[in-house]
């Protein structure tokens, strides 16, 4: 019977405090359950390591099984001590590494108490809450995450935005292009790669029906994503919005396609070579560049 390594007490104690993560990840599964229990020491500074340790452990493959055969004496299983700290909030800087952990881990279990943390008065905490429910991308977190765009801290906004993104629910489109109207640059320039990002997880049949969105960005990134989404369903609805009344649409439809390349384009594009606007007809010859090549 093989002789599994058993660390001792005073080993982990010395290697939290000295940080050694790699030792910790290294060895993996032998020191999960001590880990645990360090969960219940009073010394809260090794309660903040070992729950930061134990989401760098925690990759999908050993922690399902651990999470099946631990059981603990009071809380459970490892998902459970760790949600046990966020509702008892025994410190905060235990909370803050918890909830980051329960992000690594991405169990669903995890998403009611990080829920919870996004109305605690810790600002870190709310922020590493809102990052973990972005990591483990259940869609009861787009509600209670939208509420918080309300909020008026800059790099909050960017980590619900980014978190919404994770998510992919395009429930949130909408009130992240709202942030469109944000004085603040960068908060701008974050919520369009954002919003590109939820359509890039969406269907092309929910691109299709987007490209008739009242809001002109909705119909531009429709436009833009469906070209790098390769499904020639799209050239007919595409060719339709190259009469929208925006010139950005047009000129997003435009080149996706010439992405797709499909000849069924062909003719449409020649008419937006009159188009008043001049990256529509540039956009346009283009995209007919790239038939003449492929013809070639």
């Amino acid at each position: 019977m093989e002789n599994r390594y058993t660390p001792k007490t005073e080993e982990i104690r010395l290697l939290l405090k000295k940080r050694d993560v790699n030792t910790f990840i290294e060895s993996g599964s032998a020191y999960v359950v001590p880990l645990i229990q360090y969960l219940k020491q009073k010394e809260n500074d090794l309660r903040s390591e070992a729950a930061s340790v134990l989401g760098e452990i925690g990759d999908p493959m050993a922690v399902d099984t651990l999470i099946e055969s631990l059981e603990m004496s009071t809380s459970g299983t490892l998902i459970d001590s760790l949600k046990m700290l966020l509702r008892k909030g025994i410190s905060f800087t235990v909370c803050r590494n918890a909830a980051l952990a329960l992000g690594k881990i991405g169990d669903v279990r995890a998403v009611e108490p990080l829920i919870a943390c996004l109305y605690k008065d810790d600002y870190d905490l709310r922020c590493n809450a809102i990052v973990a429910l972005g990591q483990i991308r259940d869609a009861r977190a787009v509600i209670p995450l939208i509420r918080l765009l309300g909020e008026r801290e800059t790099e909050l906004y960017l980590f619900v935005a980014e978190s919404l993104a994770n998510i992919g629910d395009l429930r949130a489109v909408e009130p992240l292009i709202e942030l469109l109207k944000d004085r603040n640059v960068e908060v701008r320039n974050s919520v369009k790669v954002y919003v590109a990002r939820i359509f890039k997880l969406r269907e092309v049949t929910t691109l299709i029906v987007c490209l008739g969105d009242k809001d002109r960005f909705i119909r531009v990134v429709a436009a833009r994503t469906l070209g790098e989404k390769g499904d020639l369903r799209a050239v007919e609805p595409l060719i339709a919005s190259l009469g929208d009344r925006f010139g950005m649409v047009r000129c997003s439809a435009a080149g996706s396609l010439g992405q797709l390349g499909d000849s069924r384009a062909i003719e449409p594009l020649k008419v937006c070579l009159d188009d008043e606007d001049v990256s529509v007809h540039n956009m346009a010859a283009e995209a007919l560049l790239k038939f003449k090549s492929s013809e070639g």
